[in-house]
């Protein structure tokens, strides 16, 4: 905007000339700052005492000097926003992190490729691996199972989700732990596959209570097979047996008090 003269300004800006007429200019250049396609400020020239005419040196310069802050402020607009983005970014990651490390499941997130991109401490201390070496590593240089590299790298070539069982070595060496892995993919907006997450929960507890429960309930079959089998034999013989010798029928409903007895223990 380059006004050389205010009295010389038509009629139709005449808003414009009453309020600079108030303001005491009586000539003016200005150019608009503009940042991100927005107008947020003016810069130029006033002149107040007489009318001036500035030449088109003082007009490129002007202008330059325009292109020159609000490209300035700009910058500074774009940087603002990258502070603000990187600490959303920030503070998302910490909150991840924050969840990841209380997980009481063991997790791995690994790329497309096998590479491990995450270890929770669930999962360190439950595979004997330390995150900070094996992030960016492959599956098969840390895991100490072979079989369950090849499962994990087999869910991820498959593209499906899963979950299986796996054994690893325990404390005793005569009771390996059982390992459930439940594994579920990571897809990018396209839909394709950029990743594993595997979970790694220890079942051998669970395993050995349904043993235990299974063997509980086997032998106690057992046990009661034989006393409810002889009350059953004797009563019959007593019922349907016939003419029997004396002293027999003494002798089997003694055997049968003695049954139920022993039957009766076993129940308590």
């Amino acid at each position: 905007l380059y006004v050389p003269s205010l009295a010389a300004l038509p009629a139709e800006a005449g808003k414009e000339k009453e309020r600079w007429a108030r303001l005491g200019i009586r000539s003016l250049a200005a150019v608009p700052l503009v940042s991100a396609g927005m107008v947020v400020g003016v810069m130029g020239f006033e002149s107040l005492q007489s009318e001036k005419l500035w030449d088109r040196g003082d007009l490129v310069l002007l202008r330059t000097v325009g292109e020159i802050i609000s490209g300035a402020l700009e910058r500074q607009r774009a940087e603002a926003e990258l502070r603000r983005a990187l600490s959303a970014t920030q503070e998302a990651r910490d909150k991840v992190d924050g969840i990841l490390q209380s997980v009481a499941e063991g997790l791995i997130v690994t790329d497309a490729a096998g590479a491990i991109v995450l270890v929770n401490p669930s999962a360190e201390e439950m595979l004997g691996i330390a995150g900070h070496r094996v992030e960016g590593r492959s599956l098969a240089d840390f895991l100490p199972e072979a079989g369950l590299t090849g499962d994990l790298l087999a869910a991820l070539a498959a593209d499906r989700a899963g979950r299986f069982e796996t054994t690893l070595p325990g404390a005793d060496p005569r009771r390996p732990r059982i390992i459930q892995v439940a594994t579920a993919l990571l897809r990018d907006r396209r839909g394709r596959t950029s990743g594993l997450i595997a979970t790694f929960a220890d079942v051998s507890r669970e395993r050995e209570i349904d043993r235990m429960k299974t063997e509980f309930i086997s032998t106690a079959a057992h046990e009661l097979r034989t006393p409810v089998t002889a009350i059953q034999g004797f009563s019959e013989v007593l019922l349907f047996g016939g003419q029997l010798r004396a002293g027999e029928r003494e002798r089997f409903l003694a055997y049968i008090h003695d049954q139920a007895t022993t039957l009766s223990t076993l129940v308590s």
